[in-house]
């Protein structure tokens, strides 16, 4: 092979695997077969989500039956990719935009290209490729979806005379998906959850941050509970029933589209409350009785445009042109359902500002069916500036970036890789006990006192090679593979061939030997040789050589590994 080196990150670690070969020795290091993926980053897939179920330590609301007061605590979540024509200054960027570059010189806004996470790989044609950014901004302290909190209640804080959310570390905000005919992890081998991070902080230290929690598995497609699935394309003159949260079809959905007609959509494109802003103005008179006496006049005026806090704006605009608006604020409003996919003709602007071309729905994998369980695993990471080190919260790997501006200045950056191992379960909530039927994913924040925008290059369920998947058919005759684990700090060697391991010796680096005693109680916890194997578990600070070789093999067989450790 051209290249025989390894570049591994474990716990406080950074290991060097460099071979060296002895005599005519043919054995080489093969690179392991591609492993089985399932891609959940695209913000497309992703809708809000209802609120966890069964944990009520976190969401007291949950058990309240038939009531509005369920949403009291959701604040405000966004989730997109950052479109490049904010970045690249063509006939399409905001014109005050591209007058001010420092508008477009920020780490969560600028373009992020593949070699800042793989600086070892070679795009095609050498052409650089950008990476599309998840963007996931929650907003703790204001309103998010279908949200009527006004006066403190034993479950929420209320709200302050602007409107905002009082104590926002109790509220939260998530996203939630399908996994549609992937959800058979054990037959895929999916054992992990990866992503890649970038500092949340970079531009805060003192952040006090939150919690980021997963949960796999029956996630409830109800978002405004009421035991009724919504869908908006199921809207229809005198045919809906009328429920705490709005109106919801009684119709079963046909197909995954809207009615044909510009007057069905304006009545269809309305959010999960099934009400046009008119609508929820009348229908919400007593809410927005409450916010006038509690908040005042200007708040009132507020809440009125918008009760239900679901209104769609496009990331582009002539008012947000008129007002100046950075490229975050754009985002804000974009997940919002209602109005979200306006015909051409009903568009504001001289260009399509349609969001989806699909009816929103209670219904995260599109089988027009509809899920209200709660059994799920929950997994939790700490998004803290002091939890963002190698070796703790999952992280394994980390790699600094200095990103060039707009503005002519350059800035460093850290991007963190996070290994969730799947049986690494915060919480097992309900009646759920293996990998085979996870249908849903959920992502909420819980715990932030102030905005945070997470941005992920990746975002994926992965396999990762166990030994089911190592003694494989795949792997050829008369090769070393070397196996490491980042998550564990452990390393395995395998040998498929006609000889056998025979012995190996270690020595430190000052080339003395190290004696297998020693090796037991100094440098490992654990060390197995058998026909096939070396393994190496819970290696210590040092450097060594690893030197080894087999009974039966012309030129003796041997080589040698040189294992930096830092």
């Amino acid at each position: 092979m051209s290249k025989i080196q390894i570049r591994l990150k474990f716990q406080f670690i950074f290991y060097f695997f460099l071979l060296a070969f002895c005599a005519n020795s043919q054995n080489t290091i093969e690179g392991i077969p591609d492993k089985q993926f399932i891609d959940i980053k695209s913000f497309s897939g992703w809708s809000i989500s209802s609120l966890p179920m069964k944990q009520p330590d976190l969401f007291p609301e949950s058990e309240l039956i038939d009531s509005v007061g369920y949403g009291f605590n959701r604040a405000k979540i966004a989730w997109y990719c950052i479109d490049p024509l904010f970045l690249r200054n063509n006939s399409a960027t905001p014109v005050h935009i591209k007058l001010n570059p420092d508008l477009q010189s920020n780490h969560f806004v600028r373009e992020v290209y593949e070699k800042e996470i793989t600086p070892n790989k070679y795009p095609e044609n050498n052409i650089p490729q950008n990476i599309a950014v998840l963007n996931l901004a929650f907003y703790p302290e204001e309103k998010g979806h279908y949200n009527y909190d006004v006066f403190p209640t034993s479950f929420s804080e209320g709200i302050d005379t602007f409107g905002q959310l009082h104590n926002p570390q109790t509220r939260w905000g998530g996203i939630a998906r399908g996994l549609w005919s992937d959800s058979n992890f054990e037959l895929k081998n999916i054992k992990f959850l990866e992503f890649w991070l970038m500092d949340p902080f970079v531009y805060d230290s003192t952040h006090s941050g939150g919690e980021l929690y997963v949960n796999l598995g029956d996630i409830s497609e109800d978002i405004l509970k009421d035991s009724l699935q919504f869908y908006e394309q199921g809207l229809i003159v005198e045919s809906h029933d009328t429920t705490i949260w709005g109106l919801v079809p009684n119709n079963r959905p046909q197909y995954n589209a809207f009615s044909s007609g510009e007057t069905m959509r304006e009545y269809q494109d309305v959010g999960y409350d099934g009400l046009r802003t008119v609508e929820e103005q009348e229908f919400l008179d007593d809410y927005l009785d409450a916010v006038f006496l509690h908040s005042g006049y200007e708040t009132y005026q507020k809440e009125l445009t918008d009760p239900s806090h679901d209104n769609y704006h496009y990331f582009k605009g002539s008012d947000y042109d008129e007002q100046e608006l950075g490229i975050l604020d754009r985002y804000k409003f974009y997940n919002n359902s209602d109005g979200n996919s306006p015909t051409a003709s009903q568009s504001t602007e001289y260009y399509q500002t349609m969001g989806t071309i699909t009816p929103d729905s209670e219904d995260y994998n599109r089988d027009t069916l509809f899920n209200q369980e709660e059994n799920y695993f929950q997994y939790l990471i700490h998004i803290k500036p002091d939890s963002f080190k190698i070796g703790h919260n999952f992280i394994d790997d980390t790699i600094s970036y200095n990103a060039r501006f707009e503005n002519e200045t350059r800035s460093w950056v850290t991007w963190y890789h996070f290994t969730i191992p799947l049986d690494s379960i915060q919480r097992k909530v309900g009646n759920i006990n293996d990998f085979k039927n996870i249908r849903y994913v959920r992502i909420f924040l819980r715990g932030f006192e102030k905005p945070i925008i997470l941005r992920f290059a990746t975002l994926t369920l992965t396999s990762k090679l166990d030994e089911r998947y190592i003694i494989s058919e795949q792997i050829q005759e008369d090769r070393i593979y070397i196996y490491p684990n980042p998550s564990t700090g452990n390393f395995k060697f395998y040998h498929k061939g006609d000889v056998n391991f025979y012995d190996f010796e270690l020595y430190d680096m000052l080339g003395r030997k190290i004696e297998i005693e020693q090796i037991a109680d100094q440098y490992f916890n654990f060390i197995d040789i058998n026909l096939k194997n070396i393994e190496l578990r819970g290696l210590r600070e040092s450097i060594f050589f690893l030197h080894y070789r087999f009974n039966e093999s012309p030129f003796y067989g041997c080589k040698k590994i040189l294992i930096f450790k830092e």
